[in-house]
């Protein structure tokens, strides 16, 4: 039988997954306690329970769900020491290109917190700090290879340019034909093989 310490873990978690639902299909700003709960199968008075605000929630789901999928985007790239790694990384990302984006809310709600990070300084400095583990991870694999002539500059180039593109996708489905691959791979200071430039991703 759980402990009342491992059932309140439970609801803190089921609480931030459905909020990160709530953000995904109906915005940050329109998110409320009753929509949250519901979505949870709670009642509304748990939310404030085991947070301090409705936005206190929001800022915590969000931001370990922003954990999770730089985790894994990552994980390809810091596993492989050859160049193929930014293949590994360009496929992660390639992968929230779907015609239905509610078959992954990640975009959304990606979208949804860097609007909200400009009017709260602890979303701002939460995605910062994952943002900075982003470049972190990317630099030190571009000094590895030894192709980029800043690898700290290409870094924060590459990942402003990949989650642009990302959230570009969204409004305008044609930017999926591009060949982006050989493109970030010279970005990059990597050789690009012919069939890439065929290839688009």
């Amino acid at each position: 039988m759980p402990t009342a310490a491992e059932r309140g873990a439970q609801t803190r978690a089921a609480l931030m997954a459905a909020a990160v639902a709530v953000i995904a299909e109906r915005g940050w700003g329109a998110a409320t306690t009753r929509m949250v709960a519901e979505r949870a199968g709670l009642p509304p008075g748990l939310v404030h329970y085991h947070f301090a605000s409705l936005n206190d929630l929001l800022i915590d789901a969000a931001l370990q769900a922003a954990r999770e999928e730089a985790a894994q985007v990552l994980d390809g790239l810091a596993g492989d020491s050859s160049s193929q790694g930014i293949d590994r990384l360009i496929d992660a990302v390639s992968s929230y290109d779907v015609d239905d984006r509610n078959q992954n809310p990640a975009i959304l709600v990606f979208g949804e917190m860097l609007l909200a990070a400009t009017r709260y300084e602890r979303l701002r400095m939460g995605l910062a700090e994952i943002l900075g583990d982003y470049r972190s991870t990317l630099r030190q694999w571009l000094a590895d290879q030894g192709g980029a002539i800043d690898p700290e500059a290409t870094a924060a180039l590459m990942f402003a340019a990949i989650d642009g593109l990302v959230l570009h996708r969204v409004i305008d489905p044609r930017l999926r034909t591009l060949a982006i691959r050989p493109t970030l791979r010279r970005l990059a200071g990597l050789p690009t093989a012919q069939t890439d430039e065929r290839t688009p991703s």
